[in-house]
């Protein structure tokens, strides 16, 4: 898309070497789609700034020094380093906002002008913890893209209390000059803050094209043996499961293996153990690295998507959703942001008995006609569909 240029400075939700390493989430897939735009001159992404010394000492040694042993280096001391990762992109690891700030913009208005960034500056967050300095960054627009509900997420809850992410939310709400939001119910959550001028609903997207690619499909798996039907589920194992369900599946459903692909996070280590554990035919896989996802996604026979019922996941819209459409399978899922969307696309289930006879309809009932229905209704879910609509609206404000 062509039309007035700008440079960004993204405030990234997660540190660059994840998504190096095939773990990648929707901010990852827009910076992507942002670097193809001939409107974009420059990016710098500035990692996820760490609010916690055991943070910092992670993103110190695995960011920071290893940082400082990149060729295209720009800068670095001892608390950050900067360096040109590819044309139009430079990545920024800090740890300084444990210290300071301020620190972090002094350091940021510096690279701004050793990249020589354009007037037509846009400061791009997707990190409600760091929005309070922004003011201290000479640019033209704000945006922020709100991925889920963060005042609602367990694990940003440990880091930062429930009031003062709803103060950088209200912050947000009055400083931001574009907002987006990942579901529809979040434009409700804005409201409650009077934002509903220039806020709009750009739900997640696919890379049709990788979940589709021979060479992708066609890498082993740790699945390859195993007994069929398989149901399965890619994506992190945390409280957002309902595993009560997937234990009833699992128990209902002896002839079939449920494959859970994802690692474990600490908070439900225990619950995980208590009640998954023991089923005979439940597969625990760990992290799959998205460049393997679409050879174990085609593998299986039925997508499930258990999650519960609550604030946190009507805020959400899966990501996975639109990959498992994209190979054209079959879909159990419970209720959620986005869902109902797509509910001519998708089996959706309000009680377990439910959710149950469904993923053996969906077995019973599978065939080419329905896959190639999924998998038309995928292609038009792109990321560059998604931000070729940010950036007109971006272009609209400048």
């Amino acid at each position: 898309m062509d039309g007035k240029k700008f440079d960004i400075i993204m405030f990234n939700m997660s540190p660059w070497r994840d998504w190096q390493k095939g773990i990648v989430n929707r901010n990852f897939f827009i910076l992507e789609n942002l670097r193809k735009q001939n409107s974009v001159n420059k990016i710098i992404a500035v990692d996820f700034l760490p609010i916690k010394f055991k943070q910092a000492a992670k993103y110190y040694f695995k960011d920071i020094l290893l940082g400082l042993k990149n060729k295209k280096i720009i800068s670095g001391d001892l608390t950050s380093v900067s360096y040109r990762y590819s044309e139009k992109i430079y990545v920024h690891s800090t740890i300084d906002s444990i210290f300071s700030t301020r620190k972090v913009t002094k350091k940021i208005n510096k690279l701004i002008k050793k990249t020589n960034l354009s007037e037509n500056l846009i400061v791009w967050s997707y990190n409600p913890m760091f929005v309070n300095f922004i003011e201290s960054i000479n640019y033209k627009l704000f945006v922020f893209d709100t991925v889920d509900n963060w005042t609602e997420h367990t694990q940003y809850l440990k880091i930062m209390n429930k009031q003062k992410l709803l103060n950088r939310y209200k912050l947000i709400s009055g400083k931001a000059d574009l907002i987006f939001t990942v579901s529809e119910g979040l434009l409700d959550f804005y409201k409650s803050f009077d934002r509903t001028e220039n806020i709009y609903w750009i739900a997640n997207g696919v890379d049709f094209d990788h979940f589709n690619d021979e060479n992708n499909l066609a890498k082993e798996t740790a699945i390859d043996n195993i007994d069929k039907p398989i149901i399965g589920y890619i994506g992190t194992i945390q409280d957002r499961l309902d595993f009560d369900l997937i234990k009833y599946i699992a128990e209902k459903n002896p002839d079939k293996t449920i494959v859970l692909g994802g690692p474990i996070w600490k908070n439900v280590e225990k619950e995980v153990e208590e009640k998954l554990k023991s089923l005979s035919n439940i597969e625990f896989l760990g992290r799959i690295d998205w460049n393997y996802t679409p050879a174990y996604v085609n593998k299986f026979d039925v997508c499930f998507i258990p999650h519960k019922p609550n604030k946190f996941v009507e805020s959400m819209n899966p990501m996975k959703m639109y990959e498992y459409l994209s190979l054209g399978k079959p879909i159990v899922t419970t209720k959620g942001g986005g869902v109902d969307s797509f509910s001519d696309y998708l089996y959706i289930a309000n009680d377990y008995e439910k959710f149950n006879q469904l993923i053996n309809k969906a077995l019973d009932e599978d065939s080419v006609e329905l896959k190639e229905k999924r998998m038309d209704i995928a292609k038009k879910q792109s990321w560059e569909v998604r931000v070729n609509k940010m950036v007109h609206l971006i272009q609209n404000k400048l």
